[in-house]
């Protein structure tokens, strides 16, 4: 049973180092340490991709609302002013 798991993790090894000539008729050289970073990251890019997929295909959001919030120093209120009435100032002191 370890031999097979050791073996699956050199087999997968995709940052395994290229070898020249045949190393025991193997093309390149994989570790199990390799294996297993590459199975970990493979399996994390896949499910990153499949929820931002599910996400913007099921769950979309509609209701999102771009605005910038304005502290005014005076009366310390919050002011949410939305971007299509929101105009950029430059102050020259």
């Amino acid at each position: 049973m370890a031999n097979r798991c050791i073996l699956f993790f050199k087999n997968n090894d995709q940052l395994g180092s290229g070898v020249s000539l045949n190393y025991r008729g193997e093309s390149g050289f994989g570790t199990i340490l390799g294996g297993l970073l590459s199975l970990i990251v493979t399996v994390f890019f896949t499910m990153f991709i499949g929820l931002q997929m599910y996400s913007w295909t099921f769950t979309p959001s509609y209701n999102q609302s771009y605005s910038v919030s304005y502290l005014n120093r005076k009366d310390k209120n919050v002011y949410d002013i939305p971007i299509k009435s929101f105009m950029p100032t430059v102050t020259l002191l």
